[in-house]
C-alpha cells in the first residue's frame, strides 16, 4: 500500500492554449515537494496523441502516482496535500481515481479532467488508448478497458472538490468544448440550453451557440486545432482573465450555495 511516507508525484499539465495555463502551473509549483516533479504538455496535436504521450512520460518519471491535470483547472491551496492523502485510501489493483472540480457551466461539483494514476499500470493504459476520432471519451474508453481487466476507476473515493473548472477561458475555447459536448453529453443538452438561454454571461452565450452548432453537424473530434480557423469567437475577448482570487473562496462560496451546510457540503470542503 502506498503510504504517506512516499509521498511523491509526478505532475502533468494537459495544455491546449488554456487561458489559464500558466496559472495553473503557478498554482502546482507552490505545492511541489523537493521529490515531485512537473511537466506541461503544450504539444499542437489530438487528446489521444495528447494522452498517449502523457502516460508514456509518466512511465519513463516512474513516480508510484502521476497526476494529470488539464490546463482549463485551477486548484485549491492544499490539493496536492489531499491528493496523496487519498492515495493510500486505493486498493493495490486500482489504477486510480478522479476528483470532482466546480464546473462554470454546469454550476454543480463535477469530475472533470484532474485524474490520478498508478504509474505501473499505465504500460497497459498506453496500449488501450483509441486510435484519434474513434471514440468521443477517449480516456474514458481506456479506464473502461483496464477495468476490464481487473483494475478498477474509483471516484468513490471523496467528495472533496479540488478547485475550479471552466472559469476564465477563451471564448473559442468555450466554443470548441461545447462543440464536443453536443455530441459527447447529449443527456445534459436540454438542461444545459435553458440555462443558457436564459443567462446574461457572454461565455454562456457562446457555450449555448456551440451547443447549437455541434447538433448539426454529423460527428466532432477531439482536437480543437482542427477547428481554429472556423471558430467563429477566435477573435473575441471576453475579459475573463484571473485576477488573483482564492480558488478556496471561489469554490467556498459555491458549495454554501449548492450545499446549504448539509453533509455533502462539509464533505466537500
Amino acid at each position: 500500500m502506498y503510504t504517506q511516507k512516499k509521498q511523491s508525484l509526478t505532475i502533468i499539465v494537459r495544455a491546449t492554449g488554456e487561458a489559464t495555463t500558466q496559472v495553473l502551473v503557478n498554482q502546482l509549483e507552490l505545492q511541489l515537494t523537493a521529490h515531485d516533479c512537473l511537466y506541461v504538455l503544450d504539444k499542437e496535436e489530438c487528446f489521444e496523441d495528447k494522452l498517449k504521450r502523457g502516460f508514456e512520460l509518466a512511465v519513463r518519471e516512474g513516480k508510484d502516482f502521476t497526476v494529470f491535470i488539464d490546463a482549463d483547472i485551477l486548484i485549491r491551496r492544499h490539493a496536492l496535500k489531499k491528493i496523496k492523502k487519498l492515495i493510500t485510501k486505493l486498493e493495490a489493483t486500482d489504477l486510480g481515481f478522479g476528483l470532482r472540480l466546480w464546473d462554470r457551466f454546469y454550476e454543480r461539483p463535477k469530475f472533470r479532467g484532474l485524474h490520478v494514476y498508478r504509474t505501473v499500470l499505465l504500460e497497459k493504459a498506453i496500449s488501450a488508448v483509441p486510435a484519434p476520432n474513434l471514440e468521443l471519451r477517449p480516456e474514458s474508453f481506456t479506464k473502461q478497458k483496464l477495468k476490464e481487466v481487473g483494475h478498477a476507476w474509483r471516484n468513490d473515493l471523496s467528495y472533496y472538490v479540488a478547485g475550479i473548472h471552466d472559469f476564465y477561458q477563451k471564448a473559442e475555447d468555450v466554443y470548441y468544448k461545447f462543440l464536443v459536448r453536443s455530441k459527447r453529453s447529449e443527456q445534459d443538452l436540454k438542461e444545459l440550453k435553458q440555462k443558457f438561454r436564459l443567462a446574461y454571461d457572454t461565455d454562456f452565450k457562446i457555450a449555448l451557440q456551440g451547443i447549437e452548432d455541434g447538433e448539426k453537424m454529423t460527428d466532432v473530434t477531439n482536437n480543437k486545432y482542427l477547428y481554429k480557423n472556423n471558430n467563429r469567437f477566435k477573435n473575441l475577448n471576453l475579459n475573463l482573465y484571473y485576477k488573483k482570487q482564492s480558488i478556496d473562496w471561489i469554490v467556498l462560496k459555491k458549495l454554501i450555495k449548492y450545499y446549504y451546510f448539509n453533509r455533502l457540503f462539509w464533505k466537500s470542503i
